[in-house]
């Protein structure tokens, strides 16, 4: 009787103790570098920290020339505070072009999905782009990633074309922490 009662009270403690945590999601840094032949030397990336909690994610590009084609690379890569990085998901080619002039890919379905309310309408249409390309304050969903475990997650995203093989590369890191309480 006596161990049911002290188990008991050890689950109590420890369901406080989660329940007294907050999930967070965030933006630790993100790094941009660009070949220049198709966006030209106008891009910027940035994090805003908006409390301990938020910051959000912008990248501003601006496309000097007609861009008829538009693949991008994604590898993500996952590590608990200690280890290392663990890839993921590799050796993911998507052709933006194709997928918004009708082609469907599970991928960028996915990826889309997830960040659907943070893409510009005019990210949204067919080849060519040109001009101005904003992405501003993208957040993580916190509903989205509780089924993931807490850690660090690395995302390496390359865009290029056949012309160009750097258009943009955007290494961003952000942190997952108690998430997986969101499931109770």
């Amino acid at each position: 009787m006596k161990k049911v009662k002290y188990m008991t009270t050890v689950l109590i403690i420890i369901i406080i103790i989660y329940s007294s945590q907050e999930a967070t999601a965030r933006f630790k840094s993100v790094k941009c570098s660009s070949s220049n032949q198709t966006l030209g030397a106008d891009y910027k990336c940035f994090i805003r920290a908006y409390d301990r909690k938020v910051a959000k994610l912008s990248v501003l590009v601006t496309f000097e020339k007609h861009c008829y084609e538009a693949l991008f690379s994604f590898v993500a890569s996952y590590k608990q505070t200690t280890s290392r990085y663990y890839r993921t998901i590799i050796n993911n080619t998507v052709d933006l072009c194709a997928y918004f002039g009708g082609t469907k890919n599970i991928l960028i379905e996915w990826i889309i999905n997830v960040i659907w309310k943070e893409l510009p309408r005019s990210f949204l249409h067919p080849c060519p782009y040109f001009g101005p390309f904003p992405l501003h304050n993208i957040t993580i969903n916190l509903e989205f990633f509780s089924n993931f475990p807490d850690g660090i997650y690395l995302v390496h995203l390359r865009f290029f074309n056949k012309n160009d093989s750097n258009m943009l590369t955007v290494d961003t890191v952000f942190e997952i922490k108690g998430t997986n309480l969101l499931n109770f």
